[in-house]
C-alpha cells in the first residue's frame, strides 16, 4: 500500500490501482483532449463512489499531474503527459533478454521540442533525403527561421514555383545550394530559395 500526505490527509491507494487508473484518464485526454466528469470517472473507469475519485483527483494534484484551470475546471500539468522511459538499449541485432525496469519519466516535448513559439511540423513527401533517413510520409519538426548554417537540413522554398522541399544546405562557388540525399535527385543549383526553418527531428508511426 502506497501512502501520501498533504495538509495531514492520507490517501490509501495500490501504486498500481492509481497508475492503472491515470492511465485509462491519460488514454481519455488523448482521445477528446479534455479531463472527464467525476461520474464519468467513477462509472466508465470503475473507480465507484464521487467520493473516492475525488481523493483520487487530489492525490493527482498533489503529484502534479493535474491542476484547477479557469473556472475551477480540471487541466492536465505538463507532468500528465510524463511517459517512462529505461536506459537499456533496444538490442537490433541478435536477441537479448530485455528488461522492464523503468529508468525515469519524460515527455516526448522534452525531447522534441525546445521552443514551442517557433516549432512547426510538416509532413515530408518523397525520399529525396531517405539516405538521412527521412522518408515519404514522416512527419518533419522543424524552427520556423530564415537564418541557417551550411550542413543544416532545412525547410526551403523555391521562390520560382513556391514549392516547399527538405534538403541540407550547403554551399557551392559561393553560392548556397540543396543538397539531396538519395543519389536519385539532383542537387538543387541557379535556384532562388528561402528558409522556413530548420529540421529539428523527424518521425513516423506504423
Amino acid at each position: 500500500m502506497a501512502f501520501m500526505k498533504n495538509n495531514n490527509t492520507k490517501f490509501e491507494y495500490k501504486t498500481e490501482l492509481h497508475q492503472e487508473w491515470l492511465g485509462k484518464l491519460r488514454d481519455f485526454y488523448a482521445e477528446y483532449k479534455y479531463i472527464p466528469t467525476y461520474d464519468y470517472m467513477g462509472q466508465t473507469f470503475g473507480i465507484g463512489a464521487k467520493s473516492r475519485v475525488a481523493k483520487l483527483i487530489k492525490l493527482l494534484k498533489v503529484e502534479g499531474f493535474l491542476e484547477d484551470g479557469p473556472d475551477n475546471n480540471l487541466m492536465p500539468s505538463e507532468r500528465f503527459f510524463e511517459v517512462a522511459y529505461t536506459d537499456a538499449a533496444v538490442q537490433a541485432g541478435e536477441f537479448t533478454e530485455s528488461y522492464s525496469q523503468t529508468s525515469g519519466y519524460m515527455t516526448v516535448l522534452d525531447i522534441l521540442i525546445k521552443k514551442p513559439s517557433i516549432t512547426r511540423i510538416r509532413p515530408v513527401k518523397g525520399n529525396s533525403m531517405s539516405k538521412k533517413g527521412i522518408l515519404d510520409g514522416d512527419m518533419a519538426i522543424y524552427e520556423k527561421r530564415q537564418n541557417a548554417a551550411v550542413g543544416d537540413i532545412v525547410i526551403a522554398i523555391l521562390e520560382d514555383s513556391d514549392e516547399v522541399t527538405i534538403k541540407e544546405l550547403g554551399r557551392e562557388n559561393g553560392a548556397h545550394v540543396l543538397i539531396p540525399h538519395n543519389d536519385n535527385f539532383d542537387i538543387i543549383r541557379n535556384k532562388n530559395f528561402r528558409i522556413e526553418g530548420v529540421l529539428l527531428s523527424s518521425f513516423r508511426t506504423y
